[in-house]
């Protein structure tokens, strides 16, 4: 079992590296749509860790809405755009609040 492991750890490594070697000689587009892919997935992580507690401490007070996934993220992602170009969000509820509606988040 170990040997396999080992096995497959070194597997990945050499795909990693040949990767990096490949990214390193690609076209912008390719090096752009590259970095681009690995944003999208660091972006849905953050939005994972983020629904989660929020998710858990609503049912913990019985009142989880039923939000779907996809409405949650574009929902953080709203909201994070607003807080990245430095807008306050208390200053900002009637348009967050037009923007949850206009979603149906929930539906």
């Amino acid at each position: 079992e170990n040997e396999r492991m080992r096995q497959e750890l070194e597997r990945d490594a050499v795909i990693r590296e040949q990767h990096q070697e490949m990214m390193k000689r690609a076209p912008k587009k390719e090096q752009d749509l590259d970095n681009l892919l690995k944003r999208v997935e660091e972006l849905q992580d953050l939005v994972e860790k983020a629904r989660k507690p929020t998710m858990d401490f609503l049912k913990s007070r019985g009142t989880a809405p039923q939000v779907s996934k996809k409405h949650y993220e574009e929902v953080y992602l709203f909201l994070k755009e607003i807080v990245h170009n430095n807008m306050d969000l208390s200053e900002r509820k009637e348009m967050i609040h037009d923007y949850i509606v206009t979603q149906r988040v929930g539906d």
